[in-house]
């Protein structure tokens, strides 16, 4: 803290401009922009839910009629390849402070961490048991299939200024300017509007995206898991958001679930053990891809164009002595 008798080195003056300057950034490079298409769901995982022998898979978006076709602007649920879903050209591109636009940096870690649990990602959709250290492993990949999702992105890039105000660097640019020290004030201040900036905001959330969360990843390897097996003809369905928890109550306190494939689907809760690859009810895989529906952030991936998942996600699921029920569509009013 600044003693309130502190005499700055500078002079008043010299220290009123600092203030009324605006922050400047002629240190910043302007480089042309390289596009590249990024996906927020990588392909391997996306390709476990393609229609049988093939690389195409079923979009659906909520709210829309029901019609099936070809066309993404026309049509819901719309085929789609995987090369196109869940894509963005620079997804994962991102602005450094020094101006230095990086497209692939953080895709080609995304992807590092990707391939490493490919393997067992793998032997999970073969329905083979994995072990404990393969648990673990794959952990940290449901926690960056969070981390990685736009759903996640909304929230924290809406934080991201509060983190900034948090850390006080405008206080610190305050005493180093009453020190004397202008240049470091100003390399402080300028770092404040910066990450303050639509371009910092997304900077400190991809580097938020590749930080290892140990606490997260503790309690998903502390819960039992088990692995929900669809029997033909039902199957389970993906979204833009697949893994799945009660975000009010956090991971040390609830269950999650985590769609691998249209037959297997990843169920984590406390109050059981692992207990390997069981046979999911049609019941049990309607209240599971139910769920998946509901905090899906746009879209949804299914490898059907079936017309009760539109039902469902738009009209709902009753559930009483008799089992499920998808609602229809409404009645068209009378005139």
């Amino acid at each position: 803290m600044v003693s309130p008798n502190f005499t700055p080195k500078g002079s008043v003056t010299d220290f009123d401009n600092f203030l009324d300057d605006k922050p400047h950034f002629s240190h910043l490079r302007v480089v042309a922009l390289k596009k590249q298409n990024q996906h927020e769901l990588p392909e391997k995982y996306l390709r476990g839910f393609c229609q049988p022998s093939t690389s195409f898979l079923w979009v659906f978006r909520e709210g829309m009629p029901y019609s099936v076709g070809l066309k993404r602007s026309k049509n819901n649920p719309f085929r789609s390849g995987i090369h196109r879903t869940a894509s963005e050209v620079n997804r994962y591109a991102g602005r450094t402070m020094n101006g230095e636009f990086k497209v692939e940096h953080w895709e080609n870690q995304l992807q590092k961490r990707e391939n490493a649990a490919d393997p067992i990602l793998d032997k999970i959709r073969s329905k083979t048991p994995i072990s404990l250290s393969e648990k673990k492993a794959f952990a940290d990949y449901l926690m960056l299939m969070w981390l990685r999702v736009g759903k996640r992105w909304v929230h924290a890039e809406s934080r991201a200024g509060k983190h900034v105000d948090s850390v006080g660097l405008e206080a610190l640019a305050r005493q180093l300017a009453f020190s004397g020290q202008f240049g470091l004030a100003r390399e402080a201040y300028d770092a404040e509007a910066f990450l303050k900036s639509d371009d910092g905001a997304r900077l400190l959330v991809l580097e938020s995206m590749m930080k290892r969360m140990q606490q997260c990843e503790s309690a998903v390897i502390q819960m039992g898991w088990s692995f929900m097996v669809a029997v033909s003809p039902s199957f389970f369905i993906t979204s833009d958001a697949p893994f799945i928890f009660d975000e009010a109550l956090g991971l040390q306190k609830s269950f999650f679930q985590f769609p691998i494939s249209s037959e297997v689907m990843l169920v984590g809760d406390y109050g059981q053990s692992d207990v390997g690859f069981v046979d999911a009810s049609d019941d049990e895989v309607l209240k599971l891809n139910t769920i998946t529906m509901k905090l899906a952030m746009k879209e949804v991936y299914a490898s059907s164009d079936a017309k009760w998942i539109h039902d469902a996600w738009n009209y709902g699921v009753v559930w009483d002595s008799a089992g499920a029920h998808i609602n229809s569509e409404p009645d068209a009013p009378t005139t």
